[in-house]
């Protein structure tokens, strides 16, 4: 399961919508994500990829893709769990 995908399930779970209908360019407004949503998201992301998001960090997300990137160029090979690399 690659990154993306990992990130995709996890915000499927947390916001009850089948993974089907997300993808990159999903804004997070379309997932009715509110700044309490972004945090929880963050928390959970944080400890499935060991990678702290800041509060800077979620403000120029806008999309589940901007998100992607985030934790994408934060992740080193290192942390990131082998199923993933």
């Amino acid at each position: 399961m690659t990154t993306e995908d990992r990130i995709l399930q996890r915000i499927a779970t947390l916001r009850h919508r089948p993974v089907s209908e997300l993808d990159a360019s999903t804004p997070l407004t379309a997932l009715a994500a509110d700044s309490l949503d972004l945090v929880e998201l963050a928390v959970a992301l944080e400890e499935d990829f060991g990678v702290p998001l800041g509060h800077e960090d979620l403000e120029t997300v806008r999309t589940v893709g901007d998100l992607i990137e985030v934790i994408a160029s934060a992740a080193t090979p290192a942390l990131l769990p082998r199923r993933v690399r």
